[in-house]
């Protein structure tokens, strides 16, 4: 599990910071601050960055002992993964229908690239929750949510 978390919280982080970039100075920058404050999109990407680190820590340490506390974060942290990657999804959608045609494309990519970190994260939630846990439910549908702005991301690129 920790390695490819890893490589799916590291594409978040791609997604993230190619969705930013390419809505800087294209004209989608308006676009972008009415659906959510520049703090934000900060924080968010400042709480992709650690997730890596904290999935492969909490990984070990399940590996090594486990203790009720350790099944805990490795649940808690791919569900905060899903959680960023569909906001991430939505975000990069908006760019690509709202933004600079020309980058577009890659604001589709983005999207694609956040919907698929949502789904591993809710696949990791699925595997390591006891039966009855709603994040389970809650992961699913935030990955749902990251497929459905991806598909919208593809369709307002293909207008373009």
């Amino acid at each position: 599990m920790a390695e490819g978390a890893d490589h799916d919280v590291r594409g978040l982080q791609i997604a993230v910071n190619h969705t930013a970039r390419v809505g800087e100075g294209d004209g989608v920058a308006d676009a972008i601050e009415q659906a959510e404050p520049v703090v934000e999109r900060q924080a968010r990407g400042a709480r992709v960055e650690p997730l890596a680190d904290a999935d492969a820590e909490a990984y070990g340490a399940f590996m090594a002992e486990r203790t009720d506390e350790n099944v805990e974060r490795i649940i808690a942290i791919p569900f905060e993964l899903a959680e960023v990657a569909a906001e991430v999804a939505e975000l990069a959608a908006c760019v690509a229908a709202e933004g600079n045609p020309n980058v577009s494309g890659d604001a589709a990519a983005g999207a694609d690239l956040a919907a698929a970190a949502a789904s591993v994260g809710a696949r990791l939630v699925r595997i390591n929750a006891s039966p009855g846990d709603e994040r389970v439910e809650k992961a699913r549908a935030l990955a749902e949510k990251a497929a459905k702005a991806a598909c919208g991301a593809e369709a307002a690129n293909a207008k373009r």
